[in-house]
């Protein structure tokens, strides 16, 4: 005998009304649970079933318009939970012309042997699925006038007064170029353009702290130095760079206390880090090497690192360091390395010529310029503009 099966409920996920279901596809798919129990009444917790379902028009013994066959599982409070629908007809079922009734056949060892049925009337009808399948209704009223209407000027930028939107104004123009501010024609080689013979143009104005609080400024960023009254804009500082050697050509051997010198031009304000020497060669001679940086050829000393380097064979780098070393763009510096040695005999690499300075060996006039090199400490600086 076959044991009527206990519905617990019939949710329809369809059946909720959402405001994009008026112009989306609705889902063709129901959600559906029921309560498990064999034929002796008892609860069939956990356990695989196997389900026949079907959907009657008309009667509980009516036209079956579709039918489904699939294996779910139940919960330990023996509910069956399960979504009805997917399938090939469920789209077409005119809900329009019910009433429906959904017929489950249930298996509770989970297979095709159905021995518990039961039927109940879909009282609410999925309303959702209905709309998809219904005649649209009649058109809606015309709507509200949006914000902005029209403009009457190619390029106008609409702005709020107050009270509502101007939307002729020729304040700022933008013909998807260039942007004008107070000229309908802006230059075309300009992004921006603005124009006025009674107000001014004001750049972004802040103390020296705040300005050094900026992370990482980029190139040709301008602001108003309220601190040293300046405008200042950013300007990258590229360190110099002629470690190149070139073909060793100073062929008289260097003496002992001999200095060899380089002047630089500063190309901004900034701070010396480190200084480069790049190499001596000859035989195996000892002693050591030193530098400082001085105004000029004979001129002020600013500062001598800290740092002194054996003499040894090859190219080899002597890299000193500074603290506090700061220089004035524009202007040009003297670096004067100091060779101290003793034994052999010693020559010195001459590095590429360098455009920005002359080469000096004890204070003389060289034609060869030095294998230097000169770090800075900041990779930008701010440059007055006036």
């Amino acid at each position: 005998m076959k044991k009527l099966l206990a519905i617990i409920a019939v949710l329809f996920t369809a059946g909720v009304f959402l405001p994009w279901q008026a112009i989306a596809q609705a889902p063709q798919k129901m959600s559906y649970q029921a309560e498990i129990r064999d034929i002796n009444n008892v609860l069939v917790t956990n356990a695989p079933i196997g389900m026949k379902i079907s959907i009657l028009q008309s009667s509980p013994t009516g036209t079956a318009v579709y039918t489904e066959t699939q294996t779910t599982n139940t919960n330990s409070n023996g509910l069956v939970s399960t979504i009805i629908g997917g399938g090939i007809g469920f789209d077409t079922i005119q809900w329009e012309d019910g009433p429906y009734y959904i017929k489950t056949e249930t298996d509770p060892g989970g297979g095709a042997n159905y021995t518990i049925t039961g039927t109940s009337q879909l009282l609410s009808v999925p309303f959702a699925l209905f709309s998809a399948n219904s005649t649209p209704g009649p058109q809606g009223p015309q709507g509200p006038t949006g914000l902005l209407t029209s403009g009457s000027a190619a390029g106008a930028t609409p702005f709020w007064d107050g009270s509502s939107w101007v939307v002729s104004s020729t304040n700022v123009y933008n013909n998807g170029g260039s942007v004008g501010i107070g000229t309908s024609s802006p230059i075309s080689s300009a992004k921006l353009d603005v124009s006025s013979t009674s107000q001014l143009f004001y750049p972004p104005r802040m103390t020296e702290a705040q300005r050094d609080a900026i992370v990482s400024p980029a190139a040709g960023g301008i602001l108003f130095n309220t601190t040293t009254n300046k405008l200042q804009v950013a300007v990258p500082c590229a360190n110099i760079d002629n470690s190149t050697l070139g073909s060793p050509t100073l062929t008289d051997p260097i003496t002992s206390g001999q200095t060899i010198g380089q002047t630089f031009l500063a190309e901004a304000t900034n701070t010396i880090s480190q200084i480069g020497f790049y190499g001596t060669y000859g035989t195996l001679a000892t002693g050591d090497i030193s530098c400082s940086v001085y105004t000029s050829v004979g001129g002020t000393l600013l500062a001598t690192s800290p740092n002194i380097y054996d003499l040894h064979m090859g190219n080899g780098l002597c890299l000193f360091s500074f603290s506090g070393l700061d220089v004035i763009g524009r202007q040009n510096y003297y670096i004067e390395f100091t060779i101290n040695y003793a034994g052999n005999i010693l020559y010195h690499n001459v590095g590429n010529p360098y455009d920005d300075g002359e080469a000096y060996y004890n204070g003389e006039a060289s034609s060869y310029d030095v294998a230097f090199s000169v770090n800075y400490s900041n990779a930008f600086i701010w440059e007055n503009l006036h």
